[in-house]
């Protein structure tokens, strides 16, 4: 039986806003440009078996690399609702503008005392909230891990990684951010980087995996050189061998689209 998750707004935003859609229909365009070659594998791959002692032969292209595939292929993508104009006051602090705004909002921000003592702070010692069109709902024992689309490679910003359990209460869904590009042309509107100042309505801003709530139990486990290298050569020709009868590769077709 297939779980459901559900976004829901209000009519006013219907045609008006991008709607959340399955992440396999969203591949980053760089990815989907990639040339395909059945001999290829990931971009390094191993060619020797004990993990120690590895050697590395270039392939083409990541295009073939399962792991990548999959996770492409994983949870619905929340796309940005407008576009987003980010400027840096003169004050220093950051400066949003709206090119369209439905929601008639404005931004908030948490500062570092409420992350005190945290590595690496954000470039402006924020991090940033909108809220979304969405309300996010799950049926009974699935959570939702709400994360940063990582291989459409806006690097301009973060999303927050966290987790909500949507299905004992309705997410009114944030976008919680942190600015990672230092804007230096102020507020200056004839001198704007595109490419990095601004985010395109559309564009991927969010990652939403639901997962069904299990207890695991973790074990860690020592064993002979003979084995892990028992270990390693299942996974290497698993995964790396590209014909029709190898048994991952049959796993992974007769899945299919989990999220739809």
């Amino acid at each position: 039986m297939s779980l459901k998750i559900t976004f829901t707004t209000t009519n006013y935003y219907k045609d008006l806003v991008p709607e959340p859609l399955p992440a396999y229909k969203k591949f980053p365009e760089w990815f989907s440009n990639l040339p395909k070659n059945n001999s290829s594998k990931c971009p390094f791959t191993a060619v020797q078996n004990n993990i120690l002692n590895l050697q590395y032969a270039k392939s083409n292209s990541m295009a073939n690399c399962i792991g990548i595939q999959d996770f492409l292929k994983t949870g619905y993508i929340v796309p940005s609702w407008s576009s987003f104009i980010f400027r840096e006051d003169y004050d220093g602090e950051l400066y949003v503008n709206w090119m369209e705004n439905p929601l008639n909002q404005s931004i908030s921000s948490s500062g570092m005392d409420q992350f005190y003592g945290m590595k690496n702070p954000p470039i402006y010692n924020n991090f940033f909230k909108f809220s979304t069109p969405w309300i996010v709902q799950t049926q009974p024992g699935v959570s939702c891990l709400i994360t940063n689309p990582i291989w459409h490679r806006n690097t301009s910003f973060t999303t927050s990684t966290g987790i909500f359990h949507t299905d004992k209460s309705p997410l009114s869904l944030p976008w919680f951010f942190e600015w990672n590009y230092k804007i230096k042309n102020k507020m200056n509107i004839n001198d704007i980087d595109v490419e990095n100042q601004v985010i395109d309505r559309e564009e991927p801003i969010m990652l939403i995996i639901p997962f069904y709530r299990k207890t695991y139990r973790s074990e860690v486990k020592y064993v002979d050189e003979k084995e892990y290298d028992r270990l390693n050569k299942l996974q290497f020709h698993a995964t790396h061998k590209f014909k029709s009868e190898d048994l991952y590769r049959k796993f992974r077709r007769k899945l299919g689209i989990l999220f739809r």
